[in-house]
């Protein structure tokens, strides 16, 4: 190596000597002469390598520069350094790549064509991904799971499913079927309108008197409605539909009744003729019901007519007549005529 520096000083101190010489022979401008030299030296002691170092004079003061094309690494090779080409396919992974794996990019194994890691959600489907649209978009065909939409996953997918959990599309009780309350969704994805009050649901819901088969507790029969009795029932719109209902029972004459209950139409057994008792009405309220009425003294009386008091039946004189109401022996009497024996005993006014 020392031979070798010395041959290069020595090669620019001759070129520096004919400079010199040139100049004072020749007559040449010192301000403007320009002079290239080359030296080579061989070194037996590296082996024959060879240096070549160019020297130029350009100051025109006698200074030379020089410039090394190339260095020696003493066996004969050169150690040349520069940009390396990027390329995204060759299976090399070079910066700024984050991947390559060669024809395999882009076939989903983990690896874009562009050399970029699969990610979720980025438009490429990679490991593990069912579908990768490439937004961040919850309710379309591909969820940011990149999985494939399902009932159960947590997004509502239109087309796919009617409602997911709380999204329900917008719907509420009253555009599905009318009427007030929560609209749920069933955990098969379909709507759940169990919870919603409208009529036509078979349940008697708030402020609706009846729905179906289901009435309200103080709105279920005739009687609640005022009628004596009869057959309640629903309308469509649910109604109560009182068109079943008879009025006879209400306590109220009404129609074509004669008697209600106990509206008898100001009548008494006595102001029909009987004794005394209970007058009462039909069940059908066409007829007053005299079988609580009681014959009075004297009275006819017979099957159905009963004798008012401890008055009994009989045949009195003369035989064969109608039996009448008459006072048994040793009950108190008037006269004979009261009595079943026919006889007031004087004094005592006892039936004999």
């Amino acid at each position: 190596m020392n031979h070798r520096v010395l041959a290069i000083a020595g090669a620019l101190l001759l070129a520096a000597c004919g400079d010199d010489g040139g100049g004072d022979g020749g007559g040449s401008s010192s301000s403007s002469s320009s002079t290239s030299t080359t030296a080579s030296v061989a070194s037996s002691s590296d082996g024959g390598d060879t240096t070549t170092t160019t020297g130029d004079d350009t100051t025109g003061d006698g200074t030379t520069g020089t410039t090394t094309e190339g260095t020696s690494t003493g066996e004969g090779s050169s150690d040349e350094s520069g940009p390396v080409e990027q390329i995204c396919g060759n299976g090399t992974v070079e910066a700024p790549e984050e991947c390559d794996l060669g024809d395999d990019n882009g076939t989903g194994l983990g690896c874009r064509s562009d050399c970029v890691t699969n990610t979720c959600p980025d438009g490429y489907v990679g490991p593990g991904e069912q579908c990768d649209d490439g937004n961040l978009e919850d309710n379309d065909d591909c969820p940011t799971t990149c999985l494939s939409p399902l009932c159960g996953d947590g997004f509502w997918q239109p087309g796919v499913e009617a409602c997911e959990g709380n999204e329900l599309a917008g719907e509420t009780c009253e555009t599905m079927v009318g009427g007030t309350g929560p609209l749920l969704c069933y955990p098969n994805c379909t709507f759940n309108t169990t919870s919603c009050e409208y009529c036509g649901n078979g349940q008697a819901d708030t402020n609706e008197p009846c729905d179906g088969d289901d009435f309200d507790p103080m709105h279920d029969s005739c009687e609640d409605e005022g009628f004596g009795g009869g057959t309640l029932t629903c309308t469509k719109d649910c109604a109560l539909d009182t068109s079943g209902c008879t009025p006879c029972g209400n306590d109220l004459i009404e129609d074509d009744e004669v008697c209600d209950g106990t509206d008898l139409a100001m009548q008494t057994c006595q102001s029909l003729g009987f004794g005394g008792g209970l007058l009462g009405c039909s069940p059908t309220c066409d007829a007053l019901d005299t079988t609580g009425c009681c014959v009075a003294l004297l009275g006819t009386c017979g099957a159905g007519s009963p004798c008012c008091g401890v008055n009994s039946c009989a045949d009195v004189d003369p035989p064969g007549g109608d039996p009448v109401c008459c006072i048994p022996t040793g009950a108190p009497c008037g006269d004979d005529t009261e009595c079943c024996s026919g006889t007031c005993a004087p004094g005592t006014n006892l039936c004999g």
